[in-house]
């Protein structure tokens, strides 16, 4: 007798634990030129484990204690993703093309999972077989007097006299891409994405202090900063405004020119703003404000933007990109730019 009742409450607490276990609702796949993002929205907040497998190349997704109805995605339309597979035990194996890296962020109040695939850096445009040391330029940075607020996230000190400005006590995130084992697209001169993008923060942080700005970095050093916790701690303080920093690359060394990415209606203004003042510096070719749902300016709670000035991979622009002025030049109209937005926003 005792046994049966004991089946029987095995049985009840199987079906109460099926009855209250997440379940994957629906993906999608947002596609760029860079990256594709795996959007995949869950019935509660949930982090997957997720691990990339070589042979053959695919990414296995794993939530644990959860259901979802048996489905394979064909006829994709990406470069990296051959096809997804969603099993009822709540694994999503998605099949590649070739081996690609990854980022794993989880979206807390959407119930929202981000794996971000994109392409390895490739190489042949950089004559070596892995990324080159951080270069001199950066290891000879001016020092920062900084608050350390996060293991690499760091408040800068004010200047102590400020210049009066519409920027005086605004909330700026200064963001420069990639870092550490990341170091993001090679270029021609021996140029390293992560190296660049860290030296034009740092122009663009010392003119952020004299205009009496409250101005965060997220490295200042080469580290490799997560998406999901530039996005937490830029939520977490109420910044007035993200600016990411990055710079373009392809395999076709006669493209240039300068874009600027939002994805957002709040930061569609700003974005207009900042790639007319930064074009109008450097005088670079007008590729265009464009919008795309990268991870850090997609979901960001204050206006944020990426600004990309120039190609790594263009002779001409990778030039300029080893001279001071030009980045001063870059630094300068973002922040001309931010001073004719905040205006703007009276």
């Amino acid at each position: 007798m005792r046994s049966y009742k004991l089946l029987i409450l095995l049985f009840f607490l199987f079906v109460l634990g099926t009855a209250f276990a997440a379940e994957i609702q629906e993906i999608e796949i947002d596609k760029h030129k860079y990256y594709d993002n795996l959007l995949i929205k869950t019935s509660d907040y949930l982090r997957p484990k997720v691990v990339l497998l070589s042979s053959p190349p695919r990414l296995v997704i794993d939530f644990y204690n959860t259901k979802a109805r048996p489905k394979i995605y064909y006829n994709l339309k990406s470069k990296r993703i051959k096809k997804i597979r969603v099993s009822k035990s709540g694994r999503v194996v998605v099949d590649l093309k070739y081996l690609v890296d990854y980022e794993n962020a989880s979206i807390f109040g959407k119930n929202q999972a981000v794996i971000e695939i994109r392409d390895k850096t490739r190489p042949s445009i950089y004559s070596a077989t892995k990324a080159p040391p951080p270069s001199k330029a950066i290891s000879s940075l001016p020092k920062l007097k900084v608050k350390k607020i996060a293991p690499s996230i760091v408040r800068v000190s004010p200047s102590p006299r400020p210049t009066p400005s519409v920027l005086k006590g605004k909330v700026i995130v200064v963001d420069p891409g990639h870092g550490g084992s990341d170091p993001g697209a090679f270029g021609l001169n021996g140029l390293v994405e992560r190296d660049i993008t860290l030296k034009t923060a740092y122009k663009l942080v010392e003119f952020l202090k004299k205009a009496g700005a409250k101005v965060y970095l997220t490295r200042k050093k080469n580290v490799k900063v997560g998406l999901k916790d530039v996005v937490a701690f830029t939520n977490k303080i109420k910044a007035d405004a993200y600016i990411g920093i990055h710079f373009n690359s392809t395999e076709y060394q006669k493209v240039n020119g300068m874009e600027t990415y939002y994805s957002t209606g709040r930061s569609k203004k700003l974005a207009e703003i900042l790639h007319k003042y930064v074009r109008k510096k450097i005088k670079r070719k007008d590729r265009g404000v464009r919008r795309a749902r990268f991870y850090t300016i997609h979901n960001a709670y204050m206006p944020a933007v990426i600004v990309e000035p120039a190609y790594l991979t263009n002779p001409a622009e990778a030039k300029l990109l080893q001279s001071d002025k030009f980045l001063k030049g870059v630094a300068w109209g973002v922040v001309s730019g931010l001073k004719e937005y905040f205006k703007w926003r009276k």
